[in-house]
Order: structure tokens, then C-alpha cells, then sequence
């Protein structure tokens, strides 16, 4: 059963709502956006974080549009705005795998790669435990709260092929920031390394074996802030784009 960690959501919450200025309301309704298809790059799905819409993410698409012209890309709109603090998220996990099950149906064959920002990330680890037959090939987490909760359906989880976890010590929202990376703290508030965790000592998820096939993709970015993490360019360079192909 998938356990929302309910301190550090509302840690979350709280210090996002300080960096975002006010976003108004729009509807629920999700949309696409998409360019032509291309055969060599597998179609992309990105997940926008919390009090986000799909527009939020306008600077990543055109990085990512401009390294692979041709690539489809996905960005639903579902929950955007305040809708994403205060509709629960198994409810936003269903919605999102209802989106997603004609994109599986039809990418069976080479798949897709499946890009979460932040509260996106916990969003798409729910898809990828709730959905046995998902297609996705490479799962990229940028600066995303993974240790918010747990237990993922582990066979799902090592369909991956590559697991890629982005964050930094300059994010100012996720806490710890470890967290991005599976660590968090102890009793003490120590922070504790993830391959120190639990869930990767008795590799609940999978993420154990994914390590030692050397498909973990672990990268700490400085000078970061929560925020930018899909406008700068030098973490989309280094860490994301590789992962698309």
C-alpha cells in the first residue's frame, strides 16, 4: 500500500506556497502537448509539480524540442494550479493512469521515458506501482520528495531500465534533499544515505537491483534552487537529455 508521508508533505506545501507567487485557478480539463513523431526517440510524458500547469514547464519543452526535433512530447494538465494541493493523491494517481493507458497501448513496443518534477515524481512512482502494464523505459525524477512514501509494487518498478534521481543541496524546498536521492533522516534527523535505507538494504522497490545492474543514475547539483530545476540548462544538458534517447 502506497503511504503518503504527511509531515513532509506539508513541509512541502508550506515552503513551495512561500516561493510561488499566487496562480490562479484554471480548469482541470488535461490537454497535450505535442510536436510531429519521431521514430529514433521514444515519446516523452512530463509531470508538472505542485501549484504548477503544464505552461510551467514551457522553458524545459523547448530545451528538450530543440535537442530532438521530432520527439513527442506529453504534458498533461491535469490538477494544475491549487488543484495539485488539494485533491488527494490517489485520486491524482487514477486520473493520471487513465490519461496514460492509451499511450501504454499504443507505445508497447519501444515504450516511452516519463520526466516528474517535484511533486510529479510521487505522482509517477504511484503510476508505475498501480499500472503493471506500463510502458515506460527510463524514469527521470527531478528534485522530486521519493522518501514521502512507499511501497511500490516491485516487479513494476524493474521494468525500468534506467532510474535517473536529480537533486541538490540549494533546492530550499525539498527537505531533505536527500530525499530526492531516497535518503532522509533517522530518529536523530541525521540524514541517512540512501543506500543506508531500508528500502534499498531490503530492495523493497527494486532499487537495489537496479544499482547493482548499474542502471541507478544518481546526480547532486549545487546552485540550484526548487524552482529552476527545469530551466537550467546545464542540469538539462548533463542529466536529462542523455536519458531521453
Amino acid at each position: 500500500m502506497l503511504h503518503w508521508n504527511r509531515s513532509l508533505s506539508w513541509r512541502l506545501v508550506f515552503a513551495v506556497f512561500i516561493f510561488f507567487s499566487v496562480i490562479s485557478i484554471s480548469s482541470s480539463v488535461a490537454h497535450d502537448s505535442t510536436t510531429c513523431h519521431d521514430k529514433d526517440v521514444r515519446p516523452l510524458v512530463i509531470i508538472h509539480g505542485l501549484f504548477e500547469h503544464s505552461s510551467s514547464l514551457s522553458s524545459l519543452k523547448r530545451m528538450i524540442t530543440k535537442a530532438f526535433p521530432g520527439i513527442t512530447i506529453y504534458i498533461p494538465d491535469l490538477f494544475p494550479g491549487y488543484f495539485s494541493v488539494w485533491t488527494p493523491l490517489w485520486k491524482q494517481v487514477e486520473s493520471f493512469n487513465e490519461y496514460l493507458k492509451p499511450i501504454f497501448a499504443n507505445t508497447s513496443k519501444n515504450g516511452i521515458n516519463l520526466l516528474c518534477f517535484s511533486q510529479g515524481g510521487i505522482i509517477c512512482r504511484g503510476i508505475l506501482q498501480t499500472m503493471s502494464n506500463h510502458t515506460v523505459r527510463n524514469f527521470i525524477s527531478l528534485s522530486g520528495p521519493l522518501m514521502g512514501q512507499f511501497g511500490e509494487s516491485k516487479s513494476n518498478f524493474l521494468k525500468l531500465k534506467k532510474v535517473v534521481l536529480i537533486g541538490g543541496p540549494d533546492d530550499g524546498v525539498i527537505t531533505p534533499w536527500q530525499s530526492s536521492h531516497f535518503g532522509f533522516y533517522d530518529k536523530n534527523l541525521d540524514i541517512i544515505n540512501y543506500k543506508q535505507q531500508e528500502i534499498y538494504l531490503k530492495d523493497f522497490i527494486g532499487l537495489r537491483t537496479i544499482d547493482k545492474r548499474n542502471d541507478l543514475h544518481i546526480f547532486t547539483i549545487g546552485g540550484v534552487e526548487h524552482t529552476n530545476w527545469h530551466k537550467n540548462a546545464t542540469v538539462f544538458d548533463c542529466c536529462i537529455k542523455p536519458f531521453l534517447k
